[in-house]
């Protein structure tokens, strides 16, 4: 068995058909955002995810009792800070960061439940991200996970990714285990996505074998499809959201666009804390938000920037430092209203939350209540930051979500 060298990106061809465009000098003028042209994008890239060895780029960062030293073995939960190229080789054209946490839920078959974004940092769509999340059974030839949402072009966007493993390589690199692959029928390599698992396991046409201190790079090929509504404005694109409303409220087709604006009370360390960490990779640092971290969070929503305004709800979910050169929370959790106008309902979100940056956009990729169907994006910024005698670090978060709902 011919052993393939080098590194071990493996490549990850993504190809998302998308179409929600709107520039950010519009994200104030909701009443020249149409309902009803669609278009369809097409984004096809490259993904190099490196397991093991000194230039990792994916860290597991906790495990359940009953889990394995089977690199994917149920119950595993790994972060991820992969590079996408526009080809196939590393030295090719970087587009940007594919970022998040996965993990291994399947106990009969090597399957990741993964909540993913991808940034692009320059081409055509820089300053825009795509999220993506699904389920990836990663031995098979080709994967399809959902495009929830994202920022930027794509705000409003939704489809779905397929995922085909393009190549698979090892290194020697140290005492990290990677895999080899056998050949299939045709000749070509039989790989999965990532560092996919040793074992033997027999596929119907190859197997793959573990290969010991190893560290391995794997690329794989990603193609996201996703749809939207689109339509021009003064030379660019302006979204259009489609009236999904109509499918539960008697054939009416009466869904709307809303601003909502609130404050987020969030409290790191301290007696009051409503950020907690739960696990941290073996590389993680013990500064605040080392890569690796996952933390829990459930920070009181309010009216205005105090904390002795008016409660509205809950901002609750997890959260991942998913990135090894910015401060960088890959997120996703649920704004939960107990009072006020949304009484009742839910706003999923979801996306990189760069923190130092002044703006930052996330995607809202659901709901419940008046958000069943909801898409659109939320912006948040900083508004205040202290820290107390009790030690603990106080942020004030100042929301404003753009989305769909049906009243």
């Amino acid at each position: 068995m011919a052993k393939l060298n080098t590194n071990y990106p493996i490549l990850v061809i993504f190809t998302l058909l998308i179409a929600t465009k709107i520039r950010a000098s519009d994200e104030l003028r909701l009443d020249n955002i149409c309902l009803n042209n669609q278009n369809l994008v097409k984004v096809h890239f490259y993904v190099h995810d490196v397991s093991g060895g000194p230039n990792s780029t994916v860290q597991e960062v906790a495990r359940a009792a009953v889990s394995t030293d089977d690199p994917l073995s149920f119950g595993k939960i790994l972060v991820l800070d992969d590079m996408i190229t526009t080809g196939p080789g590393r030295d090719s054209k970087e587009l940007g960061k594919l970022q998040g946490i996965i993990t291994s839920a399947d106990m009969k078959i090597t399957a990741m439940a993964m909540s993913i974004n991808v940034v692009f940092t320059s081409g055509e769509y820089k300053g825009s991200t795509l999220s993506i999340a699904g389920r990836n059974q990663v031995l098979d030839r080709e994967r399809r996970m959902a495009v929830v949402g994202g920022t930027g072009v794509f705000r409003f966007t939704r489809g779905y990714a397929i995922i085909s493993t393009y190549s698979n390589r090892v290194e020697d690199s140290g005492e990290t285990p990677s895999w080899l692959s056998t050949a299939n029928e045709h000749g070509n390599p039989i790989v999965g996505w990532r560092d996919v698992l040793g074992g033997g396991r027999d596929l119907g046409h190859g197997k793959f074998f573990p290969s010991i201190k190893r560290g391995g790079v794997g690329t794989g090929i990603f193609t996201a499809v996703s749809a939207g509504w689109a339509s021009p404005l003064a030379g660019s694109t302006s979204f259009c959201s489609m009236p999904v409303c109509s499918l539960s409220v008697g054939g009416q087709e009466n869904e709307k666009l809303a601003k909502i604006q609130f404050y987020a009370q969030d409290v790191i360390g301290g007696p009051n804390a409503t950020v907690h960490e739960v696990a941290r990779a073996a590389v993680s640092t013990d500064a605040l938000l080392s890569f690796g971290k996952v933390f829990v969070i459930d920070d009181v929503i309010t009216v205005g920037p105090s904390a002795d305004t008016e409660a509205l709800g809950k901002a609750q979910g997890i959260m991942t430092s998913a990135d090894m050169e910015t401060v960088m929370m890959a997120m996703s959790y649920n704004i939960v209203f107990t009072s006020g106008e949304y009484n009742g309902s839910v706003l999923s979100v979801a996306g990189r939350n760069e923190v130092a940056e002044e703006r930052r956009r996330l995607a809202v990729v659901g709901g419940t209540g008046v958000f069943r169907f909801a898409r659109g994006y939320a912006v948040v910024s900083t508004y205040s930051t202290a820290v107390a005698e009790d030690s603990g670090v106080y942020t004030v978060l100042e929301y404003a979500i753009y989305s769909t709902f049906c009243p």
